[in-house]
């Protein structure tokens, strides 16, 4: 196959991390990254709406719990936000952006919108109809079939247990052999319930 979608998609992924910092450079923000940026944009932009916890961070930008962790703990060094605990339920802590944030925030804005009007250029409205349409139906299929791997998994939320047969099909499948139970227990901020755990064969010594 001589275009592929995946790389293709990696390739531009690279590249707007990298416009990105480009455009943060030199100002006050540069010390965060781009994706840190769209994060607290985000949260500004839903103030009004509700708490917003980790979940709608994964949600909205469709990353995985160890990778939102990842990039929340780091906001949370930088003094961006914080964690805090709701009235109706100890466990769930909202996230809640600082003055420093709020302080930052224009300054994101505008880096973002520059960057959005440099992607569009040269390319029509009818073509970006086209190009946002072609990507719902990509996300789609890859979250059809994401989504049917974890239905088969006959997840036990009792036990923390798995069948044999799954833990079996795991060890082959590309999925959870790259990707699954990495961020196995409890979410360390106590966010939601536990992950899948990683079942792990022990050797023989």
């Amino acid at each position: 196959m001589k275009n592929r979608i995946g790389a293709e998609l990696g390739m531009l992924n690279n590249l707007l991390k990298r416009q990105m910092a480009c455009m943060m450079a030199g100002s006050d923000v540069d010390c965060i990254t781009g994706m840190q940026s769209m994060v607290l944009h985000y949260l500004i932009q839903s103030e009004g709406q509700g708490d917003r916890f980790q979940r709608d961070i994964e949600t909205q930008f469709a990353m995985r719990r160890s990778t939102a962790t990842g990039i929340l703990q780091l906001m949370e060094q930088h003094g961006l936000l914080y964690r805090e605990q709701t009235a109706h339920d100890a466990r769930l802590k909202r996230l809640v952006l600082t003055e420093k944030a709020r302080a930052l925030n224009a300054e994101i804005h505008k880096g973002l919108e520059k960057t959005e009007a440099l992607m569009r250029e040269g390319v029509s409205e009818a073509e970006i109809a086209t190009w946002f349409a072609v990507c719902g139906k990509i996300r789609e299929n890859l979250e059809r079939y994401q989504r049917k791997t974890s239905e088969e998994t006959e997840y036990d939320q009792t036990t923390g247990e798995t069948s044999a047969r799954v833990q079996e099909g795991r060890a082959a499948h590309p999925v959870f052999r790259d990707f699954g139970g990495r961020d196995g227990g409890r979410h360390p901020n106590g966010d939601g319930p536990a992950d899948r755990p990683r079942h792990r064969r022990g050797r023989s010594r």
